[in-house]
């Protein structure tokens, strides 16, 4: 079977190559041999193949810079329509007010101040009818759903008897089970307290 292209045509693309883009060297290439039908990525593909490089990798060279740099930007078109004002919200800006829930860990958060402050509902909720938080206690859901911050279904219980709970029994999805845990584990603690244990 006869090579398609010739030593001839091979040494011809080595002589244009140094310096030109693939494009370039391919409309030179078609030029001369009209009947081979050359297309840049055909040509691309026989510089890799003979392992003909045109120097060019599309890197500024050292003291050559970017044809605006130092210029005014020039926005053409309906950019000007487009553009952010100052002072303008992003489409996706969420008001004080709004909630969302954590893809992560599936708790419920509320924006509580701008530009982007979020706090727990579920603290929220229990600070507005019980008060602060201690910071030796965490606050609880009875029916294991984070996303049920109603205050009927939130405990405040020590981090050492949520450690010692899961030490022992496993919390349910039943509200009244799971309080009535709570409770044990509570008089529990203050038994010790009151024996000196």
């Amino acid at each position: 079977m006869a090579r398609k292209y010739s030593d001839e045509h091979i040494d011809y693309i080595r002589s244009i190559a140094k310096g030109n883009s693939y494009k370039h060297i391919a409309e030179l290439f078609a030029g001369k041999y009209p009947q081979l039908d050359m297309t840049e990525s055909k040509m691309k593909g026989l510089l890799a193949r003979f392992k003909i490089t045109n120097g060019l990798n599309g890197r500024f060279g050292n003291g050559h810079g970017p044809w605006n740099k130092g210029k005014p930007f020039q926005a053409g078109g309906h950019s000007a329509e487009t553009r952010f004002k100052k002072g303008q919200p992003p489409i996706n800006h969420l008001p004080v007010g709004s909630e969302r829930i954590d893809a992560k860990d599936g708790y419920r958060f509320v924006k509580v101040a701008e530009p982007d402050k979020w706090e727990l509902k579920h603290r929220i909720v229990w600070e507005k009818a019980h008060g602060k938080v201690p910071k030796s206690h965490v606050i609880i859901f009875l029916d294991q759903n984070r996303l049920n911050c109603d205050i009927d279904n939130l405990a405040l219980i020590t981090r050492g008897e949520l450690a010692r709970i899961n030490k022992r029994v496993k919390f349910s999805d039943d509200q009244k089970i799971n309080l009535s845990i709570i409770l044990n584990e509570k008089i529990k603690t203050k038994t010790n307290e009151l024996e000196g244990v």
